[in-house]
């Protein structure tokens, strides 16, 4: 029994886990932390009796999302993403298996929610120092109450699901034991506060409201709840007009993006374009249409809207299986006891939590909030009666592929992470190429690491038929990743293969218009080769896209200059110098000029 608290204390701690040194510092830690708690509860209950996985409620909506999902794999551009995406699912569904397995009383349900609930309280401790500048790692956002989750909305996200054992745990502890929760509630609020994120403060109110009025057994306790959630939410109305401030154009953003996405969905509407392939296509899409967002230098990865981005890449099918999943929860309330039904509503509503969270946002594509999703179904399915009493055993066989494919993934993983710190650390060029090389090697279908060895080769290394190796990579994993193109033309500009260095570029601006640097390198390729008048349309085509790129009023300045527009080339030199002063070959031109 011991062991077994010790794994559930174990559970509760995972959101705490994250390695700074890797570059993926919060997902891949918290995934092995998974991974070992998985295997520990299964081999823990090994020789039980063990729960019929196939009489659960969640079994056949799961199966069949699998296979559909599977089966829609024949739409991908890339395949791999999509791999990963089920494998992903499936590593959840074992956990959950595992977790069902593994609870057999109510006072068990109760020590999980409360592991998960006190080591919240040391996230929100860590998140609420970092705000005030107080912090032992050195991240790039700086203070932000990201805590151990990596960006202050994912620690948002975490906590609106964590609330909803607070509040159980609140109605049925006794006076001591209360005191302790709401002392952690004042600093869980304080934290999601600090975070500033919009969705997940509608995401709380509404799951706050869902777990009141649900509430029937306690109607006196429900009236006093009533009265300070309302105060409370009178008390903090300031806060949200400060939070519209802090996210101003997030909300115009993602219409766009989900405009776009319904597009998408239009040529794709029954099957999709295949799993984890919605960041591969967009740019094919939103290039077509100039009411789409196409951020210059960052890819649009996701749809900000789970839901959105399951019809997208599985079709209506897959979406409908999903909300089948999604759903089936609900239904399960009904025949919950009165005795049990306080519980199955704290997992009920942190549920609730995440499904308002993913009209806005991705939680259903983070390590944690899937992570606490699965353990809320867990507590769930003992709760409508799924436990151990079948004797049918989850084949083991099932198990070990589980263990051994999982641990080959994060194996991978944590060797590509490695040397991918180790070339950044490393200022031996001959050591950072073998570390760069290695890295690709343990994950050879990743768009990032191979669109990363690329720029390591190129930009630092200066090897540049490697590079192209690994930009040509990149773009036959995702063909429309606009950088890649813009890099290979400049790679062929270099070697002085004007034809291809043209195409390349062109594509680069075909997927992506608003890159302004591929408009200056276009220029800048038509300007040595006389074209004059299309290498100024190029540059102030760049300069329209970014007003502060001044090596484009600098090449505009050579391009009059060449043309013997004398006045206007020293106006768009002194422009560059406002821009960057002591820019030698802009002052050597004013210099002829003035001479």
């Amino acid at each position: 029994m011991g062991f077994k608290y010790f794994l559930f204390y174990f559970a509760g701690a995972i959101p705490l886990i994250f390695f700074p040194i890797l570059p993926d510092s919060f997902q891949l830690p918290k995934s092995i932390g998974i991974f070992f708690l998985t295997t520990l509860l299964y081999l823990s209950n090994i020789k039980s009796k063990k729960i019929d996985i196939k009489k659960n409620p969640f079994f056949l909506p799961f199966i069949l999302f699998i296979l559909w999902t599977s089966f829609t794999l024949k739409n991908c551009v890339n395949p791999y993403p999509g791999i990963l995406k089920i494998f992903i699912w499936i590593f959840f569904f074992i956990y959950f298996y595992s977790l069902t397995n593994s609870i057999s009383e109510n006072s068990e349900i109760i020590i999980l929610m409360r592991a998960f609930v006190l080591f919240s309280f040391f996230v929100s401790i860590y998140g609420i120092f970092q705000t005030f500048g107080i912090d032992f790692v050195n991240w790039t956002f700086k203070k932000s109450p990201l805590s151990t989750l990596g960006r202050r909305n994912f620690a948002a996200e975490y906590l609106v699901m964590i609330f909803p054992y607070l509040y159980t745990l609140i109605l049925i502890s006794k006076n001591k034991e209360k005191f302790i929760y709401i002392f952690i509630s004042i600093f869980l609020f304080t934290h999601l506060i600090l975070t500033f994120t919009r969705a997940s403060w509608i995401s709380f109110f509404f799951s706050s409201l869902f777990f009141l009025f649900s509430l029937k057994k306690f109607k006196l306790k429900l009236k006093k709840l009533q009265a300070t959630f309302l105060l409370f939410i009178i008390l903090i109305s300031p806060v949200f007009s400060q939070v519209k401030k802090f996210e101003k154009g997030s909300v115009k953003t993602r219409l766009l993006i989900w405009k776009t996405t319904l597009r998408i969905s239009k040529d794709h509407l029954l099957t999709g374009i295949g799993p984890g392939n919605f960041e591969i296509v967009y740019p094919l899409y939103a290039s077509k249409y100039k009411d789409s967002i196409l951020p210059p230098d960052v890819n649009i990865k996701n749809v900000h809207n789970d839901y959105l981005e399951v019809m997208v890449e599985t079709g209506i099918i897959g979406l409908s299986i999903f909300l089948w999943f999604l759903s089936v929860p609900f239904f399960l309330y009904k025949n919950i006891s009165e005795k049990e039904r306080i519980l199955f509503l704290g997992a009920l509503t942190s549920i609730f939590a995440m499904y308002i969270n993913s009209l806005f946002s991705f939680p259903f594509k983070r390590i944690t909030t899937l992570y606490i999703f699965w353990t809320s179904l867990a507590i769930i399915s003992v709760l409508r009666g799924n436990r151990r009493c079948s004797g049918k055993i989850f084949p083991n066989l099932t198990f070990i592929i589980y263990f051994l494919s999982s641990l080959l993934f994060l194996y991978r993983a944590i060797m590509s992470n490695i040397y991918c710190e180790k070339a950044v650390a490393s200022k031996n060029n001959v050591l950072r190429e073998k570390f760069v090389e290695r890295c690709v090697e343990y994950c050879p279908y990743s768009i990032e690491f191979n669109f990363w060895a690329g720029n390591v080769m190129f930009y630092i290394i200066q090897d540049f038929d490697k590079a192209l190796y690994y930009y040509s990579k990149t773009i036959s994993l995702s063909p429309y990743y606009s950088a890649a193109y813009n890099n290979i033309g400049i790679i062929y500009h270099k070697k002085g293969d004007i034809k291809k260095a043209e195409d390349y570029y062109l594509k680069a601006i075909k997927f992506n218009p608003n890159r302004a640097e591929s408009y200056n390198n276009l220029g800048s390729l038509y300007l040595e080769n006389g074209k004059i008048e299309k290498a100024i349309d190029c540059f102030k085509k760049c300069i329209s896209i970014r007003k502060d790129f001044y090596l484009a009023y600098f090449n505009l300045g050579v391009a009059y200059y060449t043309i013997g527009k004398y006045k206007l080339s020293k106006n768009y030199f002194e422009k560059t110098l406002k821009l960057k002063p002591n820019f030698k070959p802009a002052l050597n031109y004013l210099s002829k000029l003035r001479g």
